[in-house]
């Protein structure tokens, strides 16, 4: 009798657990998969395949799968693998290890200034003092707009702990509060999440006032684009030279 994993042995939470156990028998016998007892692990209701099955003589494989988010985090378990003769008093074992990852443990998230007004206030978001043994950390910023409830993307995910934007104004009814958030993956995909309230009051522009502003806003979008454009370029010719 053996035991191997088909997934990997150090998994997220949040991923299947895939076993084999192959089995020899000389005769029929009954073959059960079980788990430490100090797991606190249903291993029956916790599982998709059955974890008992009756086997014939000769050569077969049993297959244990477990539904994602049944083994907590940082933890390991052991998986074992019986088989007992039904006509004779004897049986055999095999186990396996499986350890799960954990999301980056908490840190900080700020937000600076802590108010000020729509469309004209950078804020910058920034994440500090995370940990996690599986490095690097990545990073994803985001608000929720107040408007549509949606989230917004200030920063995709990339190992830049800070992200800078303008934002929208906050409700009246919430005190003009906007919500930031910021998502924290360690090299595994393991993810925790933390977010901040700012106060982000609305702007009293005449339409002229609106009218520049937004044609500011726009002449700053296509400069930076062209900037990108240039740095593109000046790598392609880097490279090919």
């Amino acid at each position: 009798i053996s035991v191997e994993s088909i997934t990997a042995m150090y998994i997220n939470p949040s991923s299947k657990v895939k076993l084999r156990g192959d089995i020899s028998a000389g005769a029929s016998a009954t073959a059960s998969w079980s788990i430490n007892d100090d797991s606190g692990v249903d291993l029956s209701s916790g599982s998709i395949t059955p974890v008992v099955q009756s086997v014939s003589s000769g050569s077969t494989s049993f297959f244990l799968a477990i539904n994602p988010n049944v083994l907590p985090e940082r933890s390991q378990y052991t998986f074992t693998l019986v088989v007992a003769m039904n006509n004779a008093n004897e049986s055999s074992s095999a186990s396996i290890v499986i350890e799960t990852n954990g999301s980056p443990l908490p840190g900080l998230m700020d937000v600076s200034p802590k108010n000020g007004s729509e469309l004209t206030t950078q804020f910058t978001l920034s994440a500090s003092r995370w940990l996690d043994d599986d490095m690097p950390l990545t990073y994803s910023f985001y608000y929720y707009d107040p408007g549509s409830g949606k989230t917004s993307t200030v920063q995709a995910r990339s190992e830049a702990s800070y992200g800078e934007s303008t934002l929208p104004a906050g409700d009246s009814d919430a005190d003009y509060n906007v919500t930031c958030g910021v998502r924290v993956f360690d090299s595994l995909d393991a993810e925790a999440k933390v977010i901040s309230d700012v106060m982000v009051s609305e702007l009293q522009l005449d339409e002229d006032e609106v009218q520049s502003l937004v044609l500011e806003s726009l002449t700053k979008a296509t400069l930076d684009s062209a900037e990108v454009d240039m740095a593109v370029m000046k790598q392609a010719v880097a490279t090919s030279a």
